[in-house]
């Protein structure tokens, strides 16, 4: 199933991040890209949070949890695509 282990949705550099967010919206990437390209900026950490709507109680069924990214060895990570699922077909 979907999210029954941690995974990220952006992909693993600034690369693969500019794509997605530009396959929605190419301003975005563009501003992404030219933020990212600052002699400044050292790297990127993207960060999602999912939270569940129509609850009628505390949840307590696969509750939020966090990852730490530093973690996961690179020698763990399992790269995946999904074809034909952003616009741009990639």
């Amino acid at each position: 199933m979907y999210a029954n282990g941690i995974h990220q949705d952006f992909g693993v550099g600034d690369k693969e991040y500019e794509h997605n967010v530009a396959c929605y919206n190419e301003e975005s990437g563009r501003e992404f890209r030219n933020y990212y390209d600052k002699e400044d900026v050292k790297g990127m950490s993207a960060v999602v949070l999912w939270r569940p709507i129509l609850m009628d109680g505390p949840c307590t069924h696969k509750p939020l949890v966090v990852c730490d990214a530093t973690s996961v060895k690179m020698d763990d990570v399992i790269p995946t695509a999904l074809v034909g699922f952003l616009p741009d077909g990639k």
